[in-house]
């Protein structure tokens, strides 16, 4: 299920020359402290906490560096964080909620990012367009793989289970060829943090042995600090324009994904704009077929 989770190139932090990236750094499991595991959603919000807390525990037992702060956006970053020790530490450390002293700018955001939707919220978030909007704030906090990971089982929502089933096979879909997204589905909290704790095995093997030789980052650049990814993700959020919301109706659009979304509102930044140049194409069509 992780055999994607290492993106083809990988930026690295700063490095000494000729020091390997395990050498300097660990790689820390970050999940936004508003996320609630198993349950369900409308259950009693202490529970719910309770049982995150317990599998974010054992998580950190079985060896996953793992802990708990707010983030701006993104469910689950993966961060690579500079050895507390000379050693690097063990195993992993216990999870705790983030504080002010833990958000300094030596924790460098990896390329990969997850945002969680229950089955039960992903439809809705998809029609709403608010999907959209989180992917497109991730991206501009310069996540350059920003997957998707659908929780739970749609037939277990709805009196007609395989019309549910089909909705949420349709949006995944959706998401990976439309959108671009890396799509995972999990049947539970359990199989997510399962699913979390191979991505960070994965991805610490993939970092673990890279050097930037001459000291500076790696050719593909140097990863934003967490820092700076949430000063980026949050001014996205809030500093939204008319060209970048219609790029965000233009995403949400049957077939037309980031890519041409952003090829259509760079060429024609306003819908008027959009809609005088498809009415002049039309009307040269129809002169056209007339003259015929």
């Amino acid at each position: 299920a992780c055999a994607g989770a290492a993106p083809a190139t990988l930026r690295l932090p700063p490095l000494p020359p000729g020091v390997a990236f395990g050498a300097v750094y660990d790689v820390v499991l970050c999940l936004d402290d508003r996320e609630h595991f198993g349950g369900s959603i409308s259950g009693p919000s202490a529970d719910r906490g309770a049982r995150t807390d317990a599998a974010l525990a054992a998580l950190a037992a079985a060896g996953t560096r793992v802990e708990k702060r707010r983030l701006p956006g993104g469910d689950a970053v993966w961060l690579a964080r500079r050895k507390r020790d000379k050693g690097g530490g063990g195993g992993g450390a216990a999870p705790a909620p983030a504080t002010a002293s833990a958000a300094g700018d030596d924790d460098y955001v990896l390329d990969f990012v997850v945002e969680r939707k229950r089955v039960d919220d992903l439809i809705g978030s998809l029609r709403s367009g608010r999907l959209a909007r989180q992917t497109h704030a991730l991206a501009r906090g310069r996540a350059t793989t920003v997957a998707l990971l659908v929780e739970g089982d749609a037939r277990a929502l709805a009196s007609d289970p395989g019309r549910a089933h089909k909705a949420v096979v349709t949006a995944c879909h959706s998401a990976e060829v439309h959108d671009g997204l890396v799509v995972f589905r999990t049947e539970s909290a359990a199989a997510t943090f399962r699913l979390y704790a191979g991505v960070t095995r994965r991805l610490t093997a993939a970092h673990a042995l890279l050097m930037a030789g001459d000291g500076a980052p790696s050719s593909a650049g140097c990863p934003p600090t967490l820092a700076r990814f949430s000063a980026d993700v949050a001014a996205a959020r809030a500093g939204r324009t008319v060209s970048s919301s219609w790029a965000l109706m233009l995403a949400a659009a049957d077939g037309v994904g980031p890519d041409a979304a952003a090829a259509l509102a760079a060429a024609h930044p306003t819908p008027k704009e959009l809609w005088r140049v498809l009415r002049g194409a039309a009307a040269a069509a129809e002169s056209a077929a007339a003259a015929a």
